[in-house]
């Protein structure tokens, strides 16, 4: 193993200053709760106005992608809380499952990542 593939797969902790996770969790976590939020007053508004038959189908079609948008921002969310919890336990950046630092490449590409490639697979 070179010092380049060390390095690669040694795992980011929170105090690495050229990746700091902590604070990419939090931007997001902030983010999307912005979004979250956004997305219910605009359901709450769809609720709330009567329509005519055609207006009243294209709001149902607008309101369900609304709750899938709302589901996949939730989801990310609670990926964002369990990494934080990772961080505080000191066990970010290594696999879940089997134990092995996740590569600080995955960790870049995917920083809610749990597990390694091989796991995952």
């Amino acid at each position: 193993m070179t010092v380049t593939d060390r390095a690669e797969a040694r795992p980011i902790s929170a105090r690495d200053h050229r990746l700091d996770p902590w604070r990419a969790f939090l931007v997001a976590h902030a983010r999307i709760t912005r979004r979250l939020d956004e997305l219910r007053d605009e359901l709450r508004g769809l609720e709330q106005t009567p329509r005519e038959l055609e207006e009243w189908a294209q709001e149902e079609k607008d309101r369900d992608i609304l709750i899938r948008l709302e589901d996949r921002e939730t989801e990310e969310l609670r990926k964002i809380q369990a990494a934080l919890g990772l961080i505080d336990r000191k066990e970010y950046g290594y696999c879940q499952n089997c134990g092995k630092p996740i590569p600080r490449a995955r960790l870049e590409e995917l920083p809610t990542a749990f597990r390694c490639v091989d796991c995952t697979s």
